[in-house]
């Protein structure tokens, strides 16, 4: 047996086409969406990512730019929270996206509290994240984290019955782990959280319906960790030693084994970009409309 795999691409095209519209839609109202991007990791990846975010945006109608203060060094700390600072009382910027991973010098703390709610599209703020645990995450006025909701629409776009399932996330951050949890719980799926160091770690994952890997261990997930009927989503993204792009799964042996499963490449990251881009927009129209978190 060989697992369906979970592509991005239509899912894709089906959330840029409704991200191309409503910016069109607003820039008819005078309100050109607007990006920022900024980029303190020094890290090349993250770089090409960035780039590829502004091709994206630019062909959806969203003015992007990318602001990058690197290499990053004590030096320039004053200089990333001042820029994080004036992006935040820009009234032009409607958006803001931190590439990572961050300098190590530079704690959450430090620059959390530069970034607005209202412009943070990833979702992280503890705002958004606040009203995600007390509210719904479908209200108006929240920012889900991308990444955690990327898992959601791509179970939902492929049909994959969450109500009642038994599903399994690997992996406890504020960005994935523990807002997918809850979101998956108001989804009605019965949920177990573990990491990367649960004792038994197989033990459980074997017992899911739903599984998600969300730590960033490469190759931690094997054929021996899944069930013949489970659906799992592969959120890391690693390297292996040849510079092959890998993720928290081994995709050969899962694949034989697994029902459904995400691909390293064109599975979830396309969809976390484009959410992004949704998010942008979304920020934007919140703006023109005068609604505030």
């Amino acid at each position: 047996m060989s697992a369906i795999p979970l592509l991005a691409a239509p899912l894709v095209q089906r959330l840029r086409d409704n991200i191309g519209q409503r910016a069109a839609i607003l820039r008819q109202k005078g309100c050109q969406p607007q990006l920022a991007i900024v980029d303190a990791t020094g890290d090349a990846a993250s770089a090409t990512y960035a780039k590829m975010k502004l091709r994206q945006a630019d062909k959806l109608g969203i003015s992007a730019s990318l602001y990058g203060i690197a290499p990053y060094s004590p030096d320039t700390r004053d200089s990333f929270l001042e820029l994080l600072e004036n992006l935040g009382h820009d009234p032009k910027v409607h958006g803001i996206f931190i590439e990572r991973p961050m300098p190590e010098e530079l704690e959450l703390s430090d620059w959390l509290k530069l970034l607005p709610p209202h412009k943070d599209i990833e979702g992280i703020h503890p705002v958004n994240l606040g009203k995600l645990f007390l509210d719904s995450p479908t209200l108006p006025s929240v920012f889900v984290p991308t990444t955690a909701l990327a898992c959601l629409e791509m179970l939902k776009f492929y049909k994959v019955p969450l109500a009642g399932a038994h599903a399994v996330v690997v992996g406890r951050s504020i960005t994935v782990g523990r807002p997918l949890a809850w979101m998956l719980l108001q989804a009605n799926a019965t949920v177990t959280i573990c990491h990367s160091r649960t004792d038994g770690l197989a033990k459980h994952t074997r017992e899911a319906d739903i599984l998600i890997s969300a730590t960033g261990c490469r190759n931690l997930i094997s054929a021996d960790h899944v069930k013949s009927s489970s659906v799992v989503i592969d959120v890391g993204t690693s390297y292996n030693e040849d510079g092959s792009v890998c993720g928290d799964v081994q995709y050969e042996s899962v694949a034989a084994k697994a029902h459904m499963i995400t691909p390293h490449i064109g599975g979830l990251g396309p969809v976390t970009t484009a959410l992004l881009l949704h998010n942008a927009v979304r920020a934007a129209e919140m703006a023109f409309a005068g609604v505030s978190l």
